[in-house]
């Protein structure tokens, strides 16, 4: 990951999506970034168009509340988790689902997919991490050491390694091909609400309910920075695509933008009106969108 200082582009609010009438726990940019996923307590999943803003067709399902969503690499698909223990895999043009992963005990609150789309990571509440084969919908590998709630999972860049983060206050690196834990990252003193790895997989970015984001090594496992929000628990940070800086987001209803080499705050985005749940860089980073409990989801350009 590049720590040299650059020129630094400062966001303001370009549009705001309406149409959720409950909290919005995620909203994610599809690979092109033309279109947003969005889900919340409302029971429902909706697409967006991130250039009109309109909202272009809801996810079928039956009164489930989904806790994170995320396209496909190749935008055919959505991953969706939630509170009924089940992973679901949707179809983007026609809005139905198509297949489901089960085996989760509790509450899943977070899958992804692997960076070449042939795998899902899925995390949750039974305090398991496990692998799933997309095409057969077969659970792969269970990855345990956690010892509370998983809040996040995320694979790295190459898909060669997993990072997750607990309430257990650790943040955990995994081999994807052997299941094995590779490192335990420590220094949070309070529940890890996110780890996710930078663009070229050299460091990882934290958060958490201690109100600090943290960065870390991950050749050493060595924090190399730390930032403190006074005022609200931090619902996620992330790395900006060219890793000179990290967009974070928290229950004080502001988008905070940081400079990764100084750990200095950039700028403030204020507009939303209650707790912010979710925010993420487009791909060229010219872009953010974030979603709240103000049952709206922003775009920032």
């Amino acid at each position: 990951m590049q720590i040299c200082s650059v020129d630094i582009k400062y966001f303001k609010e370009v549009k705001v999506l309406r149409g959720h009438s409950g909290r919005v726990y995620c909203a994610r940019f599809s690979p092109d970034c033309r279109t947003i996923v969005s889900c919340s307590a409302d029971e429902t999943i909706l697409l967006w168009d991130v250039k009109t803003g309109r909202q272009l067709r809801k996810l079928k399902q039956n009164s489930i509340i989904t806790t994170k969503v995320q396209f496909s690499p190749n935008a055919r698909t959505i991953v969706a988790s939630s509170f009924d223990n089940i992973i679901r895999l949707f179809d983007v043009e026609s809005g139905q689902e198509m297949k489901q992963f089960k085996g989760h005990s509790d509450d899943v609150i977070t899958a992804q997919f692997s960076p070449d789309g042939c795998m899902i990571v899925s995390c949750s509440d039974d305090e398991t991490i496990r692998l799933w084969d997309v095409v057969s919908g077969n659970e792969i590998k269970r990855l345990e050491g956690h010892s509370d709630w998983i809040t996040d999972v995320q694979f790295s860049p190459d898909g060669r390694s997993i990072v997750s983060s607990s309430r257990d206050r650790t943040i955990r690196i995994w081999d994807v091909m052997s299941g094995q834990e590779i490192q335990i990252l420590k220094g949070h003193s309070n529940a890890v609400t996110r780890a996710q790895f930078s663009s070229d997989g050299h460091a990882i970015v934290s958060c958490s309910d201690d109100n600090t984001i943290r960065l870390w090594n991950v050749k050493s496992g060595q924090e190399f920075n730390k930032m403190e929000v006074i005022t609200g628990n931090i619902a996620e940070a992330q790395f900006s695509p060219d890793g000179h800086t990290i967009v974070s987001c928290s229950a004080d209803a502001i988008i905070r933008i940081w400079d990764v080499v100084s750990g200095r705050e950039i700028q403030k985005l204020g507009g939303h009106a209650n707790a912010i749940e979710s925010v993420q860089f487009s791909k060229d980073g010219d872009t953010i969108v974030s979603s709240s409990w103000d049952e709206t989801v922003r775009i920032w350009g």
